[in-house]
């Protein structure tokens, strides 16, 4: 996993539902900040800019989210490599085991949702991950 940009902070926040957004909005929020690439030096520097210019950019993380958050950060690590170099998507394998070993007291059904929320995370991770500057 890349380190987390300087300009990106996530931290758990007392954030409730409701007129903040949408919940699938903001578990593609937390995949792709933690993947968030910084602002070219070069091009900044065209209009007498630099990277430090830019305020901490903060992604707020709903409680509800905080175990899908956690489990994602926990298989970072695990990302099958396609033939071309990029990744296609978390191993699975890799996935499930920590999902069983973190989340031993939930239920089937709530691991599921956990999973379900890691998967918007991973989708938006590899959209930015694969975007074309």
């Amino acid at each position: 996993m890349r380190s987390v940009p300087r300009f990106c902070r996530i931290g758990v926040q007392g954030v409730q539902r409701g007129t903040r957004g949408h919940p699938r909005k903001k578990l593609s929020d937390i995949g792709r900040a933690i993947y968030e690439k910084p602002p070219d030096a070069k091009k900044l520097a065209v209009w007498g800019l630099k990277p430090s210019d830019y305020p901490d950019k903060i992604v707020e993380i709903w409680p509800e989210h905080v175990d899908a958050y956690r489990s994602f950060v926990a298989v970072s690590t695990q990302w099958r490599v396609g033939g071309m170099g990029g990744a296609p998507g978390l191993d699975y394998q890799a996935v499930f085991s920590t999902l069983a070993s973190m989340h031993r007291g939930k239920s089937d059904a709530e691991r599921d949702a956990i999973f379900a929320d890691l998967q918007l995370i991973e989708r938006a991770a590899l959209d930015e991950m694969n975007r074309k500057d």
